[in-house]
């Protein structure tokens, strides 16, 4: 199965964060937002800015004055994306059936891949971390554990 992010599944997302950056635009006349996304709100973040644009007239907001050409470029309003903890790599092959996304993040990443809209000027900042603590990692705490349990005993004498 493979959706897009601008579907049914999660067009409500990037519609209404869209409709949020335009009033942050306007309130702050003008400046470029940061977007900061965490998990799942990272890569909808990056599909979000998309190829770039977007048509402002179908945000349907009273709070988003409409320019006459009905088009925004995110480059004008976003000066980075800054993604916490967020997964930008679909599964392999083998495990494309588990992702989660069902397929919204291999178009995402087949049709805007990595830093996209870099070379219009907007910046691009993932964190992410080993959450996962496998056995040798287990195995290597333990070692390190019992060497200053060692090294304590050994001051007390």
């Amino acid at each position: 199965m493979t959706c897009t992010p601008e579907g049914l599944g999660y067009g409500w997302y990037i519609k209404r964060l869209r409709r949020t950056i335009e009033e942050v635009h306007q309130k702050s006349g003008g400046e470029r937002c940061l977007l900061v996304g965490h998990s799942a709100g990272g890569w909808l973040a990056r599909a979000c800015l998309g190829d770039g644009s977007w048509n402002v007239e179908q945000l349907n907001s009273n709070d988003v004055e409409i320019s006459e050409d009905n088009t925004a470029r995110a480059a004008d309003r976003v000066r980075a994306l800054i993604t916490m903890g967020a997964v930008h790599k679909q599964p392999e092959k083998e495990f494309e059936a588990t992702c989660v996304t069902r397929g919204a993040l291999k178009y995402l990443n087949s049709e805007y891949p990595g830093a996209f809209l870099a070379n219009e000027g907007i910046s691009y900042v993932s964190v992410g971390g080993d959450a996962i603590v496998g056995k040798e990692k287990q195995q290597q705490k333990a070692v390190a554990d019992d060497d200053n349990d060692v090294e304590k005993i050994g001051s007390e004498q």
